[in-house]
């Protein structure tokens, strides 16, 4: 598939309470209505639409497809807080020295452990 210039898609996991509060809070901020989230757990529509994630992993990283570049984890949060000019303040904390380092530790940390920070979804154990 091809993405369209503007829209860029993010693939959460629907079944975690906390990537869904996530993904409300991103899309009441989305005023240019840029985001298109896709559940992960429509399996289906991700091998269709993108067949170059065969073997996503939701559970691992989020997930964002932008002008035909896929970004993971912390790089794909980051890009999210460029299309969000609310959040920009946070980019700070994105971009300071080492952040490309320790930003996908934080990650995969908060990923691991997020049904002890809000998530008690099956697929969060």
């Amino acid at each position: 598939m091809i993405w369209q210039r503007d829209e860029i898609y993010v693939i959460y996991d629907g079944e975690c309470r906390f990537c869904c509060a996530c993904v409300k809070v991103f899309q009441r901020l989305d005023w240019t209505r840029c985001f298109l989230f896709v559940d992960a757990s429509d399996w289906g529509r991700i091998q269709k639409e993108f067949p170059a994630l065969a073997s996503f992993e939701s559970a691992e990283a989020l997930c964002v497809l932008e002008n035909n570049t896929v970004h993971w984890g912390f790089f794909a949060v980051r890009r999210m807080l460029w299309k969000t000019p609310l959040l920009w303040p946070v980019l700070v904390v994105a971009y300071v020295p080492g952040a490309q380092w320790l930003g996908p530790g934080c990650y995969s940390w908060f990923a691991k452990n997020r049904y002890r920070i809000g998530c008690n979804g099956s697929s969060c154990k």
